[in-house]
């Protein structure tokens, strides 16, 4: 699967084929994200070929859905499979540099930048 161009909201599926359990992707989970979400891809790996990218948010590990897991509960899950993985990621285009906090201020600042007066 391609990458996704960046600032691009999208959700799409992306299959991780892999050997020996190693998939190159790391992800975290703040207490309130409801969601694990992806927080680095290494170089030439598995994912990184599959198109997983960082700030990719983890909704569904083949077919199920991630809601409320534990980070170790949902590395279980991705190498449940001895092959691969099907992931279903949403991103919504913020930097994935930035802390969740960052990102907020950053979008309200935006939005208010570009609201014309009336």
């Amino acid at each position: 699967m391609a990458a996704q161009s960046e600032g691009n909201s999208s959700v799409r599926i992306c299959q991780v084929s892999y050997e020996s359990g190693y998939c190159g992707f790391n992800v975290t989970k703040s207490k309130w994200d409801p969601y694990p979400w992806v927080s680095s891809v290494d170089s030439n790996s598995p994912a990184a070929a599959a198109g997983v990218l960082p700030g990719d948010c983890l909704l569904e590990v083949n077919g199920e859905d991630m809601l409320g897991l534990r980070i170790a509960d949902v590395g279980a899950r991705v190498r449940a499979r001895s092959d691969r993985a099907t992931l279903m990621l949403w991103n919504s285009g913020v930097d994935p540099q930035c802390t969740s906090e960052v990102n907020i201020l950053y979008q309200q600042n935006s939005s208010i930048a570009h609201t014309t007066p009336t």
